[in-house]
């Protein structure tokens, strides 16, 4: 076979050949890209695609891990914009996308990328920059890990789900700027018991509002049976104010 072998330096030859070897391994490593969500297969995993282009190959959509942590779920959405990162070794063992375990042995590089949300100018103005947003595209949901205890902050509600004797507790006081509603009664802090305070209000307060048996006990009278004295029964007065 005719070649120019002898005719190039061994030295030049070398340095190609190292060249060579060199930028094959470079390939082998993993990248860290941009990428954006195409698909969300469950609260922790999602199918990225790489925003990349005039590449003289195609890179394919790749299902990843989510960076962070069970106890906080983002409400990924698809088309949300951020970035693979690249790790070093086998990674599922940890995800669950392949399961088994890690060691030392080289992956392709594509393999153990993890996807990170990323900030952007595009984002929506915060009431207080200082402070912890939390927000969706439904609103939130604060939970235990069980799901017996539930906070709903959405559109449409605002609503706390206790299980059956697990008591709401406020240690201070509350102001309600609108309307309470009850539909329960008004019992001792031990839930056994009648209450034992006082109700003060400026306004009337009227027992069976809206039906046939009302009573505004501020103007309530009774009229006082006949007690065969031979005098003319009248109603009783209506309660005294502070009593």
């Amino acid at each position: 076979m005719v070649d120019n072998a002898q005719k190039v330096p061994l030295a030049r030859s070398l340095e190609a050949f190292g060249l060579r070897k060199a930028q094959s391994a470079i390939d082998l490593l993993g990248q860290s890209l941009p990428a954006s969500v195409v698909a969300v297969p469950s609260s922790g995993i999602v199918k990225v695609k790489v925003e990349l282009t005039n590449l003289p190959f195609t890179i394919p959509q790749i299902t990843v891990p989510i960076f962070g942590a069970e106890y906080l779920r983002l409400p990924i959405q698809v088309g949300m914009k951020g970035a693979v990162m690249a790790f070093d070794y086998y990674l599922g063992g940890m995800t669950g996308l392949g399961g088994g375990t890690a060691d030392l042995t080289p992956r392709p590089n594509l393999s153990n990328l993890v996807f990170a949300p990323l900030g952007s100018t595009a984002w929506s103005v915060v009431e207080d920059p200082n402070a912890v947003v939390l927000y969706g595209p439904n609103g939130a949901i604060l939970r235990d890990a069980q799901g017996r205890i539930k906070l709903f902050l959405q559109p449409a509600k605002a609503e706390l789900d206790l299980p059956g004797g697990v008591p709401f507790v406020i240690n201070g006081n509350v102001v309600v700027n609108g309307n309470l509603g009850l539909s329960g009664n008004i019992v001792a802090a031990d839930g056994s018991s009648t209450y034992a305070g006082n109700l003060h209000t400026s306004g009337n307060v009227v027992a069976g509002f809206g039906g046939a048996d009302q009573v505004g006990l501020q103007s309530h009278t009774h009229t006082q049976p006949n007690d065969s004295h031979n005098d003319v029964e009248g109603p009783t007065s209506a309660p005294t104010a502070g009593t």
